[in-house]
Parts: C-alpha cells; sequence; structure tokens
C-alpha cells in the first residue's frame, strides 16, 4: 500500500521546514496570540482596578477626616452643654433667654419697652434654638454695649436681627436667639 519513496535531501528538507511552519503557525495561533491577547485584557483591567483603589483611598482618607472631625464638633457640643440657656422645656427656655437680654440691656443703662416671644424652632445635635424680640431705649452708645455684651455672654446666645429708630433718642429692636438644651422625651 504504502510504498517507499525515494526523496532527495532537498525536498526532505522543504517538507521538514513546511511541517515545522505549520507547527509553528497552529503554536502562534492556539497558544501565543491567546496569551498575548489575554495579557493586554488583564494589563488593561489592573489599570482600571488601580485607579479604582486609588479613589476609594481618598474617599477613606476623606471619610476618616469627616470622622475626625464629626468626634471633634461632638466633643465641642458636649462641652458647649453648660452654657446652654437653663430651662427643661421650650417655653422655660424662652423664658430664661428673655429674663437674660432684659438683664443684659439693664447693665448698660438701657430701658426695655417691649419683648416678644417668638416660636422655637431648629431642633439639632440636642439643643432647641428659642428666640426672643427686645425693644430697648437709651443712648446709642449702650445700644452697642448692649450688642457686644449679647455676643459675649458666656451663654450660648447671638443676635440675629437689629432695627434702630432714632426719635427723641435711640430705639433699638433686637433679635436675640440662644441654644437651650432640648428636654428628653
Amino acid at each position: 500500500m504504502f510504498t517507499k519513496l525515494k526523496l532527495k535531501r532537498s525536498e526532505k528538507r522543504a517538507i521538514k521546514l513546511g511541517i515545522f511552519a505549520v507547527v509553528l503557525i497552529v503554536f502562534l495561533n492556539l497558544v501565543v496570540f491567546p496569551l498575548r491577547d489575554s495579557y493586554g485584557e488583564l494589563t488593561k483591567r489592573k489599570s482600571a482596578l488601580t485607579a479604582n483603589l486609588v479613589k476609594l483611598t481618598k474617599k477613606l482618607q476623606e471619610a476618616r477626616g469627616v470622622e475626625a472631625e464629626s468626634a471633634r464638633y461632638k466633643k465641642e457640643i458636649e462641652q458647649n452643654k453648660q452654657h446652654a440657656l437653663e430651662g427643661g422645656s421650650a417655653e422655660l427656655a424662652q423664658v430664661a433667654l428673655e429674663e437674660l437680654a432684659n438683664k443684659l440691656a439693664k447693665a448698660q443703662g438701657l430701658t426695655v419697652t417691649n419683648t416678644y416671644k417668638e416660636r422655637s424652632k431648629d431642633e439639632k445635635f440636642g439643643y432647641l434654638r428659642v428666640s426672643a424680640r427686645i425693644t430697648v431705649k437709651g443712648d446709642y452708645d449702650a445700644i452697642i454695649r448692649f450688642l457686644e455684651a449679647i455676643q459675649k455672654a458666656p451663654e450660648l446666645i447671638a443676635t440675629s436681627e437689629v432695627s434702630l429708630k432714632h426719635y427723641r433718642g435711640y430705639e433699638a429692636t433686637v433679635t436675640v436667639m440662644g441654644l437651650s438644651k432640648k428636654e428628653k422625651s
């Protein structure tokens, strides 16, 4: 069946070279090129994951910073508890604010002509914001000293609005805000 062919040396070399070329092409197509392609994909994926890791690391650092800042604010809130207005309820805190504002006004030689309690609001961080409008009469310097006394008071109070009129003396209507510990329910 099979007959032995007599091939020349150059023909044998050509056949061997052809077989080597076919094996080489098959090896390249089935092994080398797929490995190269998967390496390229892995490199791209590695770059994407590295970039994602860098973003997540930055966000983690920001979160740690926010956490530290939150802890600082909580500590500050705890330290300020002693300066909050006294009162177990919004009404009592408002009365305390009104009395404090009247005391500060009288200490500056002003006459209190009117006080008006405003509605309490903004319950945040365990504090209730209360406010009152107070109208005082006196000289200009005393009104300025009164405003400064409010700002320098150790209690958690501040002015939010000031209206000044001049007719036979000075009259100022000042909105004073204060923070009181929110009553526990």
